[in-house]
């Protein structure tokens, strides 16, 4: 009897409430699910060797990495050596290009103290070599025999062997003769046609150097060509007195690009060095006005154009029927 209320109070005493029974629920289910969730995320942990799996189990997965890294360096390593070597390769063959000559030789008999610097280029000879036969020759330099030409610095000895049984000189001179060097500096200043004539050409001339004879070309070009020689002031740069100075050699032959001024536009018109757009405006609308042009003094009606433009235009405008 007393046992059993020894029992009975102890049972009394392990009694819960009904706030205590919930909490704990709660954490039996909390401790259960968290068992649970352990165990999902790590399937290949064994009982006693928790430890040993999961580092072997990271092991693996960096070994794939590695792997691969080693992989993509080799490959990297392997396009970057190719790619390097490509490039050595396309140098070397740009330089070989560079210096080929792309011009097939014309071969012919000459004289390599009269003949001018395209026929130089069209026998084959590099332009930065015909560049110093000029200035040699500008110089008061001459050719005495043929073998002459294989001073000249820059003159291949393949290229000068092709030349020397087409070279033939007209006279032999005296090295001690001023005389001689005289009449040999004449008879290398040939008359230079500024309608025809090259960078090159024109760079004999004095006081023209590679600026003004690129613009020399370039005026021309834009204007349709010289019809006289004082044109050559009009250009940028080029003072009188070198044109004053150059006169005796200088020529303008040929045709000039002439305007039908009845069937060019206005912007067009404009276009051309020697006309603005007021004054191609007041030509059109003179056309318009008055019907086609019949003369090219009929533009002297035109009170916008002053007497000194009408000079200046009338060389390069023609009225066609």
């Amino acid at each position: 009897m007393h046992l059993f209320t020894h029992l009975k109070m102890n049972t009394k005493e392990l009694t819960f409430t009904k706030s205590e029974r919930r909490v704990l629920i709660l954490l039996l289910s909390l401790t259960v699910g968290f068992q649970f969730f352990a165990y999902t995320l790590s399937p290949e942990i064994d009982k006693g060797n928790e430890i040993t799996v999961i580092h072997h189990h990271i092991n693996k997965a960096e070994n794939p990495i590695k792997e691969n890294y080693k992989t993509d360096h080799h490959s990297y390593k392997k396009k970057n050596e190719t790619s390097v070597k490509s490039i050595h390769n396309n140098n070397r063959q740009a330089k070989k290009m560079s210096t080929s000559n792309n011009i097939k030789p014309v071969l012919f008999h000459f004289d390599p103290n009269t003949i001018d610097s395209m026929a130089w280029i069209n026998l084959g000879v590099k332009h930065w070599t015909v560049k110093t036969i000029i200035k040699y020759r500008n110089k008061g330099g001459t050719f005495k025999t043929k073998e002459d030409l294989g001073k000249i610095y820059g003159l291949h000895k393949e290229t000068l062997n092709t030349l020397l049984p087409y070279c033939k000189i007209e006279k032999q001179f005296s090295s001690n003769s001023k005389e001689v060097y005289t009449k040999i500096k004449k008879e290398n200043l040939l008359p230079i046609d500024i309608n025809k004539a090259d960078t090159t050409q024109l760079k004999t001339l004095n006081g023209i150097g590679t600026k003004l004879s690129s613009r020399i070309v370039k005026y021309r070009k834009n204007i349709g060509g010289f019809h006289s020689i004082d044109q050559l002031t009009e250009i940028y740069g080029l003072k009188p007195e070198v044109v004053e100075q150059n006169r005796k050699r200088l020529k303008a032959t040929g045709d000039l690009r002439k305007i039908d001024i009845n069937a060019i536009s206005k912007d067009s018109l404009a276009f051309h060095f020697y006309f603005d757009y007021k004054l191609a405006k007041a030509i059109i609308n003179y056309r318009y006005q008055h019907g086609p042009i019949t003369k090219v003094d009929d533009l002297k009606k035109i009170k916008s154009i002053s007497a000194s433009d009408f000079e200046k235009i009338k060389p390069y405008i023609t009225v066609l029927p």
